[in-house]
């Protein structure tokens, strides 16, 4: 393979890579007649850009990057409320149960004697 063709196939490829579509093995000589009208995104805020040089491919890629990074810290910080409530509702739970079983075993003894 050339160095040309190289390059033009890495630019293909990222092109996909920012697109949202990663090939599967039976899939990679299908999709190549398929026009590229035809592909769906996988979001719906998913834009498809084309890069008129290497550089700009470069940048597109960057700026994924960092929209990709910003909305997995976001992610990361809801994970991490949801467990930190979750948490809380677990020990609340807990302490209810022990609540009920202490007046359970109160109300046994009681009735016993």
């Amino acid at each position: 393979m050339t160095t040309h063709a190289m390059k033009n196939w890495i630019a293909a490829a990222a092109l996909l890579v920012v697109a949202g579509w990663m090939p599967t093995a039976g899939a990679a000589a299908a999709t190549a007649a398929a026009p590229a009208e035809a592909a769906e995104p996988a979001a719906d805020d998913l834009q498809v850009n084309q890069a008129a040089s290497l550089d700009d491919l470069l940048r597109l890629v960057e700026q994924r990057r960092v929209v990709e990074s910003k909305e997995n810290a976001a992610r990361e910080q809801r994970f991490i409320n949801d467990k930190a409530q979750q948490a809380k509702m677990l020990a609340n739970a807990i302490a209810t149960a022990r609540r009920r079983g202490t007046k359970l075993a109160l109300l046994f003894v009681d009735l016993d004697r």
